[in-house]
C-alpha cells in the first residue's frame, strides 16, 4: 500500500468509517483506513529522517546538507602517530584523502608535534577544520593525554598541532573540513 496525503486519507475514512447507523461498518473497512494511516505516517522505529520531506522536493537530509551553504569539503584521518617520538619529516598517512607529515623544520619540539596536512586544492580557504585525536593504544589513560589545535588554513594545506601532556601517547588525527557560507 502506498502512502497517501491528508485529503486522500480523509476521503478514505469518510467512505469507510461513517456514522454506522445502518451497522454497515465491518472490520475490513476499519482495517483499510488503519492500514492507510499506518503506511502514511512517520514511524520512529521503521523510518529514517533522511528520506522525510522537509519541503516540496527537498528531503531533510538535503536541507541539512545545504543549510547556510555548509557542506563537507574533505574528511580524512592519519595513520597512527607516536606523539612523543615521531620523527621530523615522517609521513603518517591514513586513508589517502590527505597527507600527514611531521614538519621537517622543528616539527617535534619537546612535548609538541607540528603536523603539516596537505590535501587536493579546494579552491577556497573559507572552511572550518574539525580536528580530533583518536586514542588507538592501551592503556587508554596513557594515550588520551593529547591537546589538539590547528592553524594556518590554506586552500590545500593546514597545520595541526599536538601537545603531549604526559606518557607516550599515540593515535590518529581525524580531520573534517566544513565549507562556510560565502
Amino acid at each position: 500500500m502506498a502512502e497517501e496525503g491528508r485529503g486522500s486519507l480523509t476521503s478514505k475514512m469518510n467512505s469507510n468509517v461513517y456514522d454506522n447507523n445502518a451497522k454497515e461498518i465491518d472490520p475490513q473497512k476499519v482495517r483499510t483506513i488503519l492500514a492507510a494511516l499506518i503506511e502514511s505516517q512517520f514511524n520512529l522505529v521503521d523510518d529514517f529522517l533522511q528520506s522525510v520531506n522537509y519541503s516540496p522536493g527537498v528531503t531533510l537530509e538535503e536541507q541539512i546538507d545545504n543549510a547556510a551553504g555548509t557542506n563537507v569539503l574533505l574528511h580524512s584521518k592519519s595513520g597512527v602517530i607516536p606523539v612523543r617520538t615521531a620523527n621530523e619529516g615522517q609521513f603518517y598517512n591514513g586513508d589517502g584523502n590527505a597527507t600527514f607529515k611531521v614538519s621537517s623544520n622543528d616539527g617535534n619540539h619537546d612535548d609538541e608535534l607540528f603536523v603539516e596536512v596537505t590535501f587536493p586544492d579546494l579552491g577556497t580557504s573559507n572552511y572550518m577544520p574539525v580536528v580530533a585525536f583518536e586514542v588507538t593504544g592501551t592503556p587508554w589513560h596513557s594515550n588520551n593525554a593529547v591537546i589538539v589545535t590547528w592553524g594556518d588554513v590554506q586552500s590545500s594545506t593546514l597545520r595541526v598541532y599536538l601537545q603531549r601532556v604526559y606518557d607516550n601517547p599515540f593515535g590518529k588525527i581525524w580531520l573534517t573540513l566544513l565549507k562556510l557560507p560565502d
